[in-house]
């Protein structure tokens, strides 16, 4: 069974190369590029078509009738997020997208959970300080987590791992989802925003349902002082109203893995930045902090999404995927 694996990362390229190797065995071929009308032939005789959420374009029409002029019905992602695929253009076009939907939530949840530690610590200025040499006597007191109400929105696999990690540190955790967990402290989302010290983001992102969750009325709402940390997608916060939060002292700190536009930012120096929105947020340093997308960079995630992209394809030939979105 022949499959292409396109927009790959070395990274990608080295898992899905073993995996395929030692387990699968499939007829594989991977691009470091996009689809395109140039590469467009090596979709003669493809079953399936393995991408991730770091494209150069989204998939849609142009996507699509690629892939219908090939005949080629089965599109995987790899990556739990699908706002890349235009999922109502799939289904005109025929085709069946699968995601991978826990290869990791630890992954996130470590990295969610480091962000807050070192926020609600003022890690990053106190280091920051240091590497000039200076090491100053704070006289500020900090807050134990143990005496801090952590908020999660979105307790999907990941947000469940976060909620249990905070509980693991003591702290009151209280969470909010449309489907509650019996095993968590489920509130209403006014209240997870009023209530908590540290707020965490573990939603998914819908472009039609939920662009800029995180905007200037919900963060009104929020406890004075208290910490944003978003390790879910960038476009579910505004911002220039986390700026402006941030610049009134309303919100006291916000820490992101991801950022709306990212590819403005991740992966350029810093002369090559022009995005005023952005810019503005990266001088809020330290109250400020934002990592390139690295929640997912662990060599278990690595493995697990490589592992389950291909067993999406192989449960696609048999008929049943249980990953599949449409």
């Amino acid at each position: 069974m022949k499959i292409l694996s396109i927009n790959a990362s070395d990274r990608d390229i080295k898992y899905l190369t073993k995996l395929n190797d030692q387990e699968f065995h499939f007829d594989l071929t991977i691009l470091h590029e996009d689809l395109n009308e140039e590469n467009a032939g090596l979709l003669t005789d493809v079953f399936a078509i393995i991408t991730n959420n770091l494209g150069v374009r989204p998939c849609g029409h142009e996507f699509f009738s690629l892939m219908q002029r090939y005949n080629v019905h089965y599109l995987i992602t790899k990556s739990t997020g699908y706002d890349h695929i235009q999922i109502d253009l799939a289904k005109q076009y025929g085709v069946h997208v699968a995601n991978v939907r826990a290869y990791s939530p630890n992954a996130i949840s470590e990295l969610t959970v480091a962000l807050a530690l070192a926020m609600n610590r003022n890690l990053f200025e106190i280091a920051d300080l240091g590497k000039g040499g200076y090491f100053p006597k704070r006289p500020t007191l900090f807050t134990e987590i143990r005496d801090s109400v952590v908020g999660v929105i979105g307790t999907g696999a990941i947000g469940a791992e976060t909620a249990k990690a905070f509980m693991g540190l003591g702290a009151d955790v209280i969470v909010y989802d449309k489907y509650p967990r019996a095993d968590l402290n489920n509130v209403s989302l006014d209240e997870v925003i009023a209530r908590s010290d540290i707020l965490c983001l573990h939603l998914p992102y819908f472009p039609d349902q939920n662009y800029h969750f995180i905007n200037a009325e919900r963060l009104k709402q929020m406890k004075k002082g208290s910490i944003l940390i978003n390790t879910a997608r960038g476009e579910l916060a505004d911002i220039d109203a986390i700026a402006n939060a941030i610049e009134s002292g309303q919100l006291g700190g916000y820490a992101c893995d991801v950022i709306e536009n990212e590819k403005n930012l991740f992966g350029k120096q810093a002369a090559e930045i022009d995005d005023p929105k952005i810019k503005r947020l990266i001088a809020l340093f330290p109250k400020v902090i934002i990592t390139p997308h690295i929640a997912g960079l662990t060599v278990h995630a690595k493995e697990a999404l490589a592992r389950t992209a291909l067993q999406n394809c192989l449960d696609f030939q048999a008929g049943e995927c249980k990953n599949q979105i449409i």
